[in-house]
Formats: C-alpha cells, structure tokens, sequence
C-alpha cells in the first residue's frame, strides 16, 4: 500500500513563493505515494485547483499571526489549525505529515502528534530559523517542533549548518533535499528569436522574488544609478512584491532612473518564463540583514535553465545554486562596489555570456530536475 501523505503548507500555488512552488512539484510528482495537499487559499486558486483536480487539495484561509505562544490570537490560529488539520487527517486516513515550515505549519503537526501518534516532516529554510533565534518564544516553540518531528529536511548544506551549529542538538534528523526546477518548462528561446546584443545596447537585469530587504533590489539600483553616472546604461526589471517596494520607488526616484528600472506586479508562470527567457542576466543581490538570510535561491536555478547567467550575493546557500566564474557570479553584495565593477567592463561581459549560459544551463538540467530529485526524495523518506 502506497503511504498517505498529507502536505501541510499554508504557501502553495497559484500564490507566488519558492516553497509552495517546491512542494507543488515535488509531491505531485512521486508516483510512490498518495499526497493530499491540505495548502492556503490564493488568488485564483479555483482555476488552478480545477486544472490539478487528480490532485486532492483541500484550501483553507490562514490568518495573520505573530506565531508565538503568548499570543491569544496566536493560540486560538495554532487551535484552529490543528483542527484542521486533524479533520483532514481523518478523512484521509493519512500515515505521515509533511509541514512546508516549523512555524506556523510545525505546531499543529506537532499537537497531532502527541495527540494520535502520526508522525511529521518540517522543511527548513534558512531564513526561518535564523529568525526563530532573535525571540526567546520563537527558539523555544522551535526546538519542541525539532524535538518531535521525524526528519528535517533542509533546503540547502547552508541551512544544515544552521542547524549542526545553532540547533545542535537535533543535527542527526537533519539532511538536505535542494529544490528544484521544471526543466522541460523552463527553457531557453529558440536560437533563432534569440539575438546577441551589441554593445552600444543596454544590457537588461531581472530579479524576481519578494521585495525584502535581503535580496538586495536596493544594491542594483544604486549600481545602476553609478553606471548611469559613467555613461553606461543597463536596464532592470524587478518582478514581485512586499513592504519594500515604496522603498525601491523612491530610490528609483532620488537616482532619476524611471526610464531604466521597471517594476512589474505579481505575474503568471508563462509571463515569468518570459522574463527569464528575455533578460540578459539574472540578479540576486542577496545580503544578511540581521539574521535573515537566503537559504538557498530557486529563481537561480529557473533563471540557468532559461540559459541566462546568474549574479548572486556572496551569502546564505545561493552558492550551491550556480558555479562561480563558470554559469554566473558570486559577488559581495552588502555594498554596489563588486557589482559596479563586473557591470562596468560591459564589452568583456558580453564575451562571457555565451558560454556563462551553457554552462548554467548544463548544470541545473543535471543536478536540478524533478527526475533526480523526487528519486533522492525516495531515498530519504523510503518511499519505495
């Protein structure tokens, strides 16, 4: 019999985010299970429910919470989670439960478990636990999570040494799974409808994740701004969302760069593969800020099976996503410095782009595919 797994993930498509994209692709594609996805609701959720309808996915509505335990808001959302959650439980007769979080999705898990003995999985993140740390609350909900759950499955060798070094004490659950990318989706233009630019041309960037401070959109756009100053022109295309975004418009505003960097709201699957597949190279500027930090970067990934180079913060797990000076570049992005000198020496950039492309393209086609991942997924779980 085929184990019965539920999904537990408050982030889950069509609503934009690494991790319920992740989940998404990974457990729709193991054909040695029987998932039910129990997700949050999402703009446009129905279309994409009915277009997955060999997928059970039951929808519910999460609700804003600061996920500690002094909380009464907190608690009555913990409460009413794991109501849920043990509701879908029953009807699915599930054997095992896999949380996209330790928090919020791991507390209800957690209650299930010592309530009826079913056990549960807790992705990691990265940035997740870092933060988990800045509150005495947050660290302890989280190490009673860690303490119960069967496996914690980390999305990077970065994120597993958050744990070996700041959680030590539940470093034997912890392994890695990396997640991955549609490769028969995210591919590169046709050679023929893909022109090489000239280098009187601008060069075009394109980030796209959550506006936070961490990715680093606000290092782009003064690197731009003192290119602009030299005479050299680039544009750059932010895709997504979040609090920085007023942020990010006035700095576009203060450096006069309205006709060079452009915004765009959250947009389709389609429309991002054509922003991939169009741009020049990708950018993730990525910095600690505090104790948050990248874990891993799925978009680095997505951007090189579009075949474009990749431009990455020297920081949190972006390293493991790319090969420095082969596919792209690991830059220190706590300042625009590092990158203005890449960006400046336009004419040699242009010569690396080609074979930056291949390069990248190679990699993630043979480290990255869902194909070689749901078989590690396999290993990992005993999924046989």
């Amino acid at each position: 019999m085929k184990p019965k797994v539920l999904v537990f993930s408050e982030i889950f498509p069509p609503k934009n985010g690494g991790s319920g994209r992740w989940f998404f692709e990974l457990y729709s594609r193991i054909s040695a299970i029987s998932p039910t996805f129990l997700v949050g609701k999402a703009h446009g959720d129905e279309e994409f429910d009915i277009k997955h309808a060999h997928l059970a996915i039951q929808r519910y509505t999460p609700k804003p919470s600061s996920w500690g335990f002094k909380s009464w808001p907190s608690i009555k959302e913990y409460w009413r989670q794991y109501r849920l959650l043990k509701a879908q439980l029953k009807k699915f007769e599930a054997t095992e439960i896999h949380c996209c979080r330790i928090l919020p999705e791991g507390v209800p898990a957690l209650l299930t478990k010592l309530r009826y003995g079913i056990p549960y999985h807790c992705y990691i993140h990265g940035e997740d636990i870092e933060v988990a740390r800045t509150s005495r609350e947050l660290t302890l909900l989280t190490k009673l999570v860690m303490r119960f759950a069967s496996k914690l499955i980390c999305n990077s060798e970065t994120t597993k040494g958050y744990i070996e070094k700041y959680w030590s004490a539940f470093q034997d659950k912890a392994v890695v799974l990396h997640p991955g990318v549609d490769t028969d989706y995210f591919t590169p233009l046709l050679q023929s409808t893909s022109q090489p630019k000239l280098n009187t041309e601008p060069l075009c960037l394109l980030t796209v994740g959550r506006l936070q401070q961490r990715k680093g959109h606000d290092v782009v756009i003064k690197a731009l701004a003192e290119l602009k100053r030299r005479g050299i022109i680039y544009h750059y295309r932010i895709a997504g969302d979040g609090d920085q975004k007023p942020v990010l418009k006035a700095l576009v505003q203060q450096h006069q760069l309205n006709e060079q960097v452009f915004f765009l709201d959250e947009i389709t699957d389609e429309i991002l593969k054509k922003e991939y597949q169009q741009c020049d190279i990708f950018i993730l500027a990525n910095r600690r800020v505090g104790n948050d930090d990248e874990g891993f970067g799925m978009v680095l990934l997505e951007a090189q099976a579009c075949g474009k180079p990749v431009i990455a913060g020297k920081s949190g797990g972006t390293w493991e996503t790319m090969q420095h000076n082969v596919s792209g570049w690991l830059l220190d992005c706590t300042t625009e410095f590092e990158l203005v000198s890449l960006l400046a020496n336009k004419s040699e950039l242009l010569k690396t782009l080609p074979s930056f492309a291949l390069a990248g393209q190679a990699y993630v086609n043979k480290n990255y595919g869902w194909q070689t991942l749901t078989i590690k997924a396999k290993k990992i779980f005993g999924w046989y």
